[in-house]
């Protein structure tokens, strides 16, 4: 190829990827319905949520109230017609209309104005506010609004409804509210303006037209569609008009009174994390053992050391593995304090937010673990150990419409669970203490990445055995330490996930534990429970390495400096993790059953 036509690419890449993720837009926006005139009273069925500055007329609640009978509607986010050229493309950008209602684990995004909402939901929600919702409480209560009503959440057009004026200097805000970092709002329009740069230098002619595509995209989006933005005629400006947006958005100094308290509560956690590092670690960790807790075999093998690469904690943990039985473990292992300091705010608190998005994205492999029991037994009455938030029950549901979800966990956030429906009823505690309560109740019981976090992984086991009665199943899944990748990736593969995981053990040790216990395995998998997260993890663990640890228990402060530079860090590091994360699709897709991967399953029936 030529010296000039090489010149050509970028800027020919550039405005494909325009035109592309413009089309993409324009389908998402092309998908939402509009309200329909309707004479029938509102009823009380139903109330209405809103923002500060918005007013709802009769009419609209009219309209709205129809609209959510007909289609049997829980939550219904009211969008303006005359929403700004920005609000209606970060609405495109975060919410596809057309699976918005299907799909159960979706974030509850919405046009942050209005919802008519169902007063259950209201009332499994715990808003009690609802009118003059500033930015952040909108923002909140649609996310929560959307997790209580999973399959019944719904966005819809209100022509008659007036779009209030955002208020910039609240952005930054509402956006941390998603669990957004507000400073990372500069990273999509620095990384487009590098591109559009660079293909500007690389060619003038196709980079201007790069450019114009940039400029003409809001207007290919909107037209023809269901929405009228009322800056449309203006949207021409956008090179000027969105770094301006950016700017003050990043700039905002303005917190909601929870956001405030949430920064009072995360100042008490970083001198309660300073008392608690003064003693130093040595503490959190047990004697150093010499014998397999698996087989009691003598031969074992240093196998990794890792530090905390998730949340970056201090410590450095050591895997051992057997030679006899082929057993890896955390030696030595954390003590109960240590379990304490290292799970802190991992799953909850200030890791809340991340743990949930990581547990939605994961929704996929949520439906394959449900179906494996298809060809065995329809289940009844189904217990989740080690449940989390409950992401798997709720995303079963398609599965097993008729089955009754509980979930057992050790975090809080069981408890909010069983406020969201997502399970019939949960169970906070340790799994072999309540496994007496629990025996008999229950047809199916699944651990999902649960046994490679337990102290005493024979005990769960024992406890699973007294719970189910003959005929009940049990289904298990953990990552597979003898994955090739495993050792080829070292400490930075995330199946390690040090301090967490306690113990990895082989498919065939696992089988044979269980088999001791009265169980036949009566179907496993491999490639079906493939994580595509190898390379990606690998380079997410080692960009974050490079970055400054800005963390509740980091003894350094998070200057603006330093969130530039995380933020710098991130942009120059994301390429090499989405090459990453492309060389995980395609081992995936290569992968076919009966070979190796990094996770397996074993679904096993109780004799």
């Amino acid at each position: 190829m030529s010296r000039p036509r090489l010149r050509t690419v970028l800027p020919l890449l550039v405005t494909g990827g325009l035109m592309c993720n413009g089309w993409r837009l324009r389908r998402r926006l092309s998908a939402l319905r509009t309200l329909a005139p309707a004479d029938e009273p509102v009823g009380e069925g139903l109330r209405f949520v809103t923002a500060e500055g918005v007013a709802l007329d009769d009419a609209v609640q009219r309209s709205a109230a129809a609209y959510a009978r007909k289609h049997g509607v829980a939550v219904l986010d009211l969008v303006p017609a005359d929403l700004p050229v920005e609000a209606a493309l970060d609405l495109a950008r975060v919410v596809d209309p057309a699976t918005y209602r299907s799909a159960r684990l979706r974030p509850g995004r919405g046009a942050a104005h209005a919802l008519a909402v169902q007063p259950a939901v209201l009332e499994r929600a715990k808003f009690n506010k609802i009118a003059d919702l500033d930015p952040v409480e909108i923002t909140e209560f649609t996310a929560e609004a959307k997790r209580c009503a999973p399959s019944d959440s719904d966005l819809v057009v209100a022509a008659h409804l007036a779009a209030v004026d955002v208020d910039l200097g609240k952005r930054r805000a509402a956006l941390e509210a998603t669990g957004f970092p507000g400073v990372w709002a500069l990273a999509p329009l620095v990384v487009r303006y590098a591109l559009l740069a660079a293909g500007f230098c690389a060619h003038r002619g196709w980079g201007a037209a790069a450019v114009l595509m940039y400029c003409v995209q809001p207007y290919l989006v909107v037209a023809g569609g269901p929405l009228r933005p009322r800056d449309l005629a203006w949207a021409w400006l956008r090179p000027v008009r969105e770094p301006y947006t950016w700017i003050r958005t990043t700039s905002g100094k303005w917190r909601s009174p929870e956001q405030e308290r949430e920064r009072a509560g995360a100042a008490a956690a970083r001198q309660r994390y300073a008392r608690d590092l003064a003693f130093g670690t040595a503490r959190f960790f047990e004697t150093r053992r010499e014998t397999c807790p698996w087989c009691g075999g003598h031969v074992l093998r240093k196998w990794v050391e890792s530090p905390d690469f998730s949340q970056r904690k201090p410590g450095i943990f050591r895997l051992d593995k057997c030679l006899e039985c082929g057993h890896v473990f955390q030696n030595p292992r954390l003590s109960v304090a240590g379990l304490e300091f290292y799970y802190r705010d991992f799953f909850d608190g200030s890791g809340a937010a991340m743990a949930d998005f990581s547990f939605t994205v994961t929704a996929p492999v949520y439906r394959d673990r449900a179906v494996m029991l298809a060809p065995f037994t329809t289940p009844e009455r189904w217990l989740d150990v080690g449940t989390g938030q409950a992401h798997f029950c709720n995303a079963a549901r398609e599965v097993w419409p008729e089955t009754v979800f509980d979930g057992l966990d050790m975090s809080v956030n069981i408890e909010r669970a069983q406020q969201r429906g997502w399970v019939c009823r949960g169970f906070r505690g340790f799994f072999p203490e309540l496994a007496e309560e629990l025996a008999g109740r229950y047809d199916v019981v699944s651990m999902h990445h649960y046994l490679e976090h337990t102290r005493e992984p024979f005990a769960e086991l024992d406890a699973a055995a007294r719970v189910l009665p003959p005929g009940g199943y049990l289904l298990i899944e953990v990552p597979d330490p003898e994955w090739p990748l495993a050792r080829l990736l070292g400490r930075y593969w995330p199946g390690w996930s040090q301090p967490q995981h306690q113990h990895l053990f082989p498919l065939a040790n696992l089988r044979t534990a269980l088999a001791a216990r009265g169980f036949t395995s009566v179907a496993e998998q491999r490639a079906q429970a493939q994580m595509p997260l190898d390379f990606s993890g690998s380079a997410l663990f080692r960009v974050a390495t490079l970055m400054p640890d800005l963390s509740t228990w980091s003894p350094f402060a998070a200057t603006r400096f330093r969130r530039l530079r995380r933020v710098g860090t991130w942009i120059v590091g994301a390429p090499v993790i989405l090459a990453g994360g492309v060389v995980d699709q395609a081992i995936k897709a290569a992968l076919r059953d009966g070979s190796g991967s990094n996770c397996y399953r074993l679904l096993a029936r109780r004799d």
